[in-house]
């Protein structure tokens, strides 16, 4: 590619806005995916069953943090990757990105190697999510229907894992931006991540009170969400508005609320030890 110090220069030559950290769009974007991320991983079931899984506390804290400095580290390199897309005009589709670039400078192995690596990692991934989501489902459904028997509520959960994941193969078909979906996604996460995580300390926030708040952010930040090709809306002013719609409903909604009695999860939830 000439060298990291080429790469840049023709990226700048192309799109200066990119070096400029007065970039208004580019602070907004970044506070939007800082936002939007963390509102999504507040509800990964991949990372609450790791939470449950540790053998101590003091375990998970340091398994956290080192799996922390360590996607830090990777996703600030792959970041770069932005970079070398722009200076080669392979960043048109943001989604894939990285593999336009790979195919265009890279020779062969090195993007089937990559390609081989990428299904890996959204393998394991999406291992982790549908069985944190199937677990979720099952023990609702053991907790609404009793007789239900161990090897009937394995066999629901391996059905319905069947029908998540048809319905995730349907819709990557259409050929969607990857990008966009997560966005939807994350749009959703956090309309409900403040009613959700203030309903565990409001004393008068109820489950339908949240559930209000959590619609209520969704829709007005629906209104504000950019179209497909990104020529109407605008993301951050559709994530801030979602969360703080949801929070001011929530808030409110719990002013008047029936107090509930915090002391009785001591009886129903074992709480976990060091």
């Amino acid at each position: 590619m000439g060298g990291f110090g080429k790469v840049m220069e023709q990226t700048n030559s192309i799109n200066p806005n990119l070096f400029d950290f007065s970039y208004i769009p580019g602070i907004e974007f970044a506070l939007t995916l800082i936002i939007a991320i963390v509102g999504a991983e507040l509800f990964n079931q991949s990372n609450w069953q790791r939470v449950y899984s540790p053998k101590t506390m003091l375990t998970m804290k340091k398994s956290f943090l080192i799996a922390g400095l360590l996607v830090a580290v990777i996703i600030f390199t792959v970041g770069f990757f932005g970079f070398f897309a722009v200076a080669h005009n392979a960043a048109e589709n943001p989604s894939v990105a990285m593999f336009t670039f790979l195919l265009e400078v890279a020779p062969h192995w090195v993007l089937l190697t990559a390609m081989v690596l990428g299904i890996a990692l959204v393998m394991s991934t999406t291992n982790a999510l549908l069985n944190g989501l199937v677990s979720l489902f099952t023990i609702d459904l053991a907790r609404l229907n009793s007789k239900l028997s161990h090897k009937s509520l394995v066999a629901i959960g391996r059905w319905f894992t069947v029908v998540l994941a048809g319905l995730a193969i349907l819709v990557s078909t259409k050929g969607y931006s990857v990008l966009y979906l997560f966005l939807i996604a994350d749009l959703v996460c956090v309309g409900a991540a403040f009613p959700v995580f203030y309903g565990m300390y409001a004393k008068r926030l109820s489950g339908k009170g949240a559930l209000l708040a959590s619609i209520a952010g969704m829709l007005i930040g629906a209104y504000f969400f950019p179209n497909p090709d990104f020529t109407k809306g605008n993301l951050f002013w559709s994530f801030m508005a979602a969360l703080i719609a949801s929070s001011v409903f929530s808030v409110l909604l719990g002013l008047f609320g029936k107090r509930f009695d915090f002391g009785i999860l001591k009886k129903k939830v074992t709480a976990l030890s060091e």
